[in-house]
């Protein structure tokens, strides 16, 4: 975890979203920040969706036959569950925490 850890000493939130990196503030980044990020994008979403499958969030997107849907689950559900829960969901993905 040293890449995100790296970025998030620096103040950044860091966030999964599909397979793209969200960052705020993007605005705060420097070049060398953005080189960072780019030359280390593919081990930090490993590191995200290893985070996903132990972390439990209460909201998630749950998405079948290209409908999308925002399901508030309690208790919380670790991604392990949802896909159980979910089998043949085409996309499920934590939305917040």
């Amino acid at each position: 975890m040293e890449a995100l850890s790296r970025i998030k000493a620096k103040g950044f939130a860091v966030k999964l979203v599909g397979d793209n990196l969200e960052i705020s503030p993007a605005s705060a980044l420097s070049q060398l920040q953005r080189e960072f990020l780019t030359t280390h994008k593919a081990e930090i979403i490993t590191e995200l969706k290893q985070q996903q499958i132990s972390d439990k969030f209460l909201y998630w997107r749950i998405v079948r036959n290209g409908q999308a849907t925002h399901i508030h689950m309690t208790p919380p559900h670790t991604l392990d569950e949802m896909l159980h829960i979910y089998r043949g969901a085409d996309v499920i993905e934590p939305v917040g925490s």
